[in-house]
């Protein structure tokens, strides 16, 4: 069971960065034309970006909403909002040389590593967080506010 937890939720995560990747690259290049065009270019791009950040912070308050809905059923909705991660994709896009450069301004400052975010992700999937629902887990390293 937590196997498949774990396999789903990274498969629903990876989908869910899939598509914020792609409206971030289609924010600036077609949105602001398609949605915008009576703005002009500048107005037009911070628009859709606006439109972008709403969907960041809306997802954790999606997160409470359907752990609220589903909750009754015996499904647990939680979301994990995680910093700055040592991926692959950062070091093949930047070079280690530089991600090693680049201190991120959290409390801890360094990158996470990704099985820092895995650790919570199979607890939240396990039968000991069986109790934990609608809620949200900053794991950033004390992102300062």
């Amino acid at each position: 069971m937590a196997r498949r937890a774990a396999i789903s939720s990274t498969l629903g995560s990876t989908l869910e960065w899939i598509d914020f990747t792609a409206y971030g690259a289609v924010a600036a290049t077609v949105l602001p034309t398609q949605f915008f065009p009576t703005m002009d270019p500048s107005t037009a791009i911070l628009a859709s970006f606006a439109t972008f950040g709403v969907g960041f912070v809306v997802r954790p308050a999606g997160g409470v909403s359907l752990g609220f809905e589903e909750g009754e059923h015996g499904v647990r909705v939680n979301a994990i909002c995680p910093g700055i991660t040592r991926t692959p994709f950062h070091i093949n896009r930047h070079g280690t040389a530089k991600v090693d450069e680049l201190v991120p301004p959290y409390v801890l400052q360094r990158w996470a590593d990704p099985k820092e975010l895995a650790y919570p992700m199979l607890w939240l999937a396990s039968d000991e967080a069986s109790y934990v629902t609608a809620a949200t887990f900053m794991i950033d390293g004390g992102l300062p506010s």
